[in-house]
């Protein structure tokens, strides 16, 4: 191929890549369900999420804290308890930690993307923690047991999910900083 057709091709992909932006810019999670992490999940509640897209998981803060650091602390400490750190799982992102000043009821732990929301949520629940595919492992987490947790997606359904969907996990993951993850 020659050297201008690639420059051609890069040029109007610039072009469609803006407009892929504003229209993801556009898009807006949807609350998909609350759970309480333990023994009884229940499984019904990922019916409804066999799409592809992006997800997000958000954790419940717990108001005793004087302050969205202290929390912060207190969650990062357990989540990199000895137990649980260097078994493929997300690690905290201290330059995303430190964009967050705001004390919310929710705050963003993870965002992620799937051909299949429903498959990958029941990895992040039940996965054990000894197996090497990377995920949130919660149900093996003894010490963040009782905490609650949010699930809300946004659905992607295209013929390009390779091209288009991780732009929207891009766009989502700079908006929203979760403080877990691997980028």
């Amino acid at each position: 191929m020659p050297a201008d057709s690639i420059e051609t091709i890069d040029e109007i992909l610039t072009e469609q890549l803006v407009l892929l932006e504003e229209q993801i810019s556009k898009l807006k999670f949807v609350e998909n369900f609350v759970f309480t992490l333990g023994y009884d999940f229940d499984l019904n509640l990922l019916s409804s999420l066999q799409y592809s897209g992006v997800y997000l998981v958000e954790i419940k803060t717990i108001p005793s804290f004087t302050s969205i650091q202290d929390w912060m602390s207190d969650f990062l400490t357990k989540w990199e308890d000895d137990k649980y750190i260097a078994n493929f799982v997300p690690n905290s992102r201290i330059s995303r930690v430190r964009k967050h000043s705001e004390y919310k009821t929710w705050f963003p732990i993870y965002l992620g993307r799937a051909k299949n929301i429903s498959d990958r949520i029941k990895m992040h629940v039940y996965k054990e923690m000894n197996k090497p595919t990377g995920a949130l492992k919660l149900r093996e987490r003894k010490n963040i047991h009782g905490y609650e947790f949010r699930i809300s997606s946004i659905k992607v359904d295209v013929k390009n999910y390779d091209l288009i969907v991780p732009q929207v996990e891009k766009y989502f993951r700079n908006e929203i900083n979760p403080i877990l993850g691997r980028q």
